[in-house]
């Protein structure tokens, strides 16, 4: 759908991608934005709320221990993996679109050849008064190899109320993660593994972190990993301003 986006790469392309250095193109980018997003402004705001609680979440904390998860995510605690269902924007995760940003990638696999797309980046002011995050990875058809991975790092995030999982009421082709793990300690990485892969000339699913904090800052990074191992460059990504 994007192939027309992408001319035959020059060798100075492929030079950066073998420094490792992510490649982007303006054209791609609907807003290019940095400083401190805030996402206060959903309709469950009431004047004077003095909270950010909300029942369904409250609900997923007192019943995290049990094995459900085709009927929602379980809290992805530091040190833990937990299974991504597919989730439709509605209820909690509605609102509005605050950051909308197209970067993209062009890196090469271990043996020299180039995997090359865009990532696809939202942030959502969410009906739960918090920031949500979105990440989706399309793959150009003349890439290499696929994509299995999607690594968010610096995600700075309270222990508890993050949850990930994929939108399943946008893209009908889109290829799903299967799970997401967090890192122990600070949790501060979270790695979205995709075992059916994104093959060249396929897009991901949005894989999505429900956040428990209502701000964002372009601090974290992203990086997609073929296949083989490699590694895209670190691109530079929206996570929580906490604390």
């Amino acid at each position: 759908m994007h192939a027309d986006f992408f001319p035959r790469r020059s060798s100075a392309a492929l030079v950066a991608a073998a420094l490792g250095l992510a490649v982007s193109t303006a054209a791609f980018c609907r807003t290019m934005e940095s400083g401190v997003k805030s996402c206060p402004d959903s309709p469950s705001r009431w004047p004077g709320s003095p909270t950010t609680s909300n029942p369904l979440l409250d609900t997923y904390d007192r019943f995290d221990a049990m094995l459900q998860p085709m009927a929602m995510p379980r809290q992805l605690l530091p040190g833990t993996r937990r299974a991504t269902p597919g989730v439709p924007r509605t209820g909690h995760l509605a609102g509005a679109v605050i950051v909308s940003e197209a970067v993209n990638f062009t890196f090469l696999t271990l043996d020299n050849h180039v995997v090359s797309g865009t990532l696809y980046t939202e942030v959502v002011d969410s009906q739960d008064c918090n920031c949500d995050h979105y990440w989706r990875v399309e793959l150009t058809p003349e890439s290499w190899t696929g994509v299995d991975q999607l690594i968010v790092r610096n995600f700075q995030h309270p222990m508890h109320q993050l949850y990930a999982a994929w939108r399943n009421d946008e893209l009908p082709l889109g290829v799903p993660p299967d799970h997401a793990q967090r890192s122990a300690g600070a949790g501060t990485t979270i790695t979205f593994k995709i075992a059916a892969v994104v093959q060249p000339g396929q897009t991901s699913r949005t894989m999505l972190l429900d956040s428990a904090v209502p701000q964002a800052w372009k601090a974290g990074t992203v990086q997609v990993r073929a296949t083989d191992g490699s590694l895209s460059a670190p691109i530079p990504t929206w996570v929580p301003k906490w604390p």
